[in-house]
């Protein structure tokens, strides 16, 4: 018995030794167990907490972005629109006044504003002779001599020497509208002001004038008054340029279906401007008959050839055309020898 009670006591430590090392090895897991769901939520929350961050960032960085994108096609565009435009103005001009320049009255007014515009260049001295270039027209040997002296006075219809490149800016005293009735109240800056078309001619100081109006008068006068007021004009020009030729030309022919008024009509305004051209009894006042140049030898109305397409413009053709016969009446004249 006491053998049994000896073995028993001699195995307490060890028994203890295996208690205690099996109470720390479950506290050792118990610890451990509870310590997980700690990391598990710590690292949850970390994750959770880097995509706001990540997303944050990236956000701000995007909107960023876009408002520049936003900026960057805005201006893009409207330059490009800028571009286009431009463009296409100067190429409708250039290449289509064929066909569309002179179709419209709409179409004249925007040349109108671009060569009225005054040249940045000139000064508010006198306009020199000579200092430009223009497309060359006439047959004449004295056709460059009178084309660079040659000042434009008139309405749409003269206004094509200046839209079609035959005579500068310079020597452009002709617009859209321009009549008889209304011959007062238009202007041009030649570089030395605004001034009316009597007081600009007298500023630019040209020794040979071509004026042509008349078919914005032929629905609003009966041809002896349009004679009388045009003779008016006419005398205005001689007393400020005494020494300049002034060449009145005809009014020049329509189509057979225009809508605007009848070659007969045209006619007859035509023989009054001659009689009133001759009333002046001067080798420097002179008639020159577009009319007879651009007119179809058949029908008496305007040549197809050289129409501007509305059946009452001209197309540039005939701005050549006029300007070969125009030189030769001239030279005929002997105009040469009148003016330096």
């Amino acid at each position: 018995m006491m053998n049994k009670i000896r073995t028993f006591l001699s195995g307490i430590p060890y028994m203890a030794v295996l208690f205690t090392v099996s109470v720390i090895a479950a506290m050792v897991l118990l610890v451990g167990s509870e310590r997980k769901p700690d990391i598990s939520f710590t690292r949850e929350l970390v994750v959770n907490a880097e995509p706001e961050t990540v997303t944050t960032v990236p956000a701000e960085t995007t909107v960023t972005t876009s408002a520049e994108i936003t900026t960057t096609a805005v201006t893009t565009t409207v330059t490009t629109t800028e571009e286009t435009t431009t463009t296409t103005e100067d190429t409708t001009v250039t290449e289509t006044t064929d066909t569309t320049v002179t179709e419209t009255e709409t179409t004249t007014a925007s040349c109108t504003d671009t060569q009225t515009t005054p040249a940045a260049d000139i000064q508010t001295s006198a306009i020199p002779q000579e200092v430009y270039g223009f497309l060359e027209a006439g047959e004449s040997p004295n056709s460059s001599f009178y084309q660079s002296r040659l000042t434009i006075i008139g309405d749409s219809i003269a206004y094509g020497f200046n839209c079609y490149g035959f005579v500068p800016f310079e020597h452009n005293l002709a617009t859209e509208s321009v009549s008889i009735w209304n011959f007062g109240e238009f202007t041009f800056d030649k570089g030395g002001g605004t001034m009316g078309i009597i007081d600009a001619a007298d500023y630019v100081g040209p020794s040979l004038i071509y004026i042509s109006i008349g078919l914005n008068d032929v629905n609003n006068h009966d041809a002896s008054g349009f004679a009388a007021s045009y003779s008016s004009v006419i005398t205005q020009l001689q007393s400020r340029l005494p020494d300049a030729v002034i060449v009145i030309g005809a009014i020049t022919p329509v189509s057979d279906d225009c809508w605007f008024t009848d070659n007969g009509t045209i006619r007859e305004y035509n023989a009054a401007i001659a009689d009133m051209a001759a009333g002046f009894g001067s080798s420097k006042v002179l008639y020159f008959d577009a009319y007879s140049v651009l007119a179809d030898p058949v029908t008496l109305a305007q040549n197809s050839a050289h129409a501007g397409g509305d059946g009452i413009h001209l197309g540039p053709s005939a701005y050549s055309l006029i300007l070969t016969g125009l030189f030769n009446f001239l030279d005929y004249n002997g105009v040469a020898g009148m003016i330096s």
